[in-house]
């Protein structure tokens, strides 16, 4: 997954990890309502009054990435038109994943999201089959 970032962002894996920490904290509130996100459920984008904005200190804590840096990746980004500067902070804008490669990345990591999980179900399943069935000793399953 991190060639598939390095393709899509031109090799700048700071914006990368800017960029996602961004998308993830300013329509993180949309994944948490359910009747919400029932609601915004579709192929059309997220309209913007539903992108929160979230401050350079928080993506710089979040990312680990010294503030200096975030500060200066963050104005490229909003001059790129990724990103919109808000009184609060920043955010995404509605419509981001149609701009360049964004689409593309996001697919990907969904993509390995649901390898993982299908992985992790196998595993799973295996911790508790009965060891005749998957040919090794028993194991106990933390809990």
């Amino acid at each position: 997954m991190l060639h598939k970032a390095v393709d899509c962002f031109d090799g700048d894996l700071e914006g990368c990890a800017i960029s996602v920490a961004i998308a993830c904290a300013s329509t993180s509130s949309i994944l948490r309502d359910p009747e919400l996100f029932a609601r915004l459920d579709s192929t059309d984008p997220i309209p913007d009054s539903y992108h929160r904005p979230v401050s350079r200190r928080a993506i710089a804590a979040s990312t680990g990435l010294p503030r200096e840096t975030v500060r200066r990746k963050i104005a490229q980004l909003v001059g790129q038109g990724l990103l919109v500067e808000e009184r609060a902070g920043v955010r995404t804008r509605s419509g981001v994943l149609e701009l360049r490669r964004n689409h593309e990345f996001t697919a990907s990591v969904m993509q390995e999201i649901v390898r993982t999980a299908q992985e992790l179900s196998r595993i799973d399943a295996m911790v508790d089959a009965p060891p005749e069935e998957t040919g090794t000793s028993p194991r106990r399953k933390a809990r």
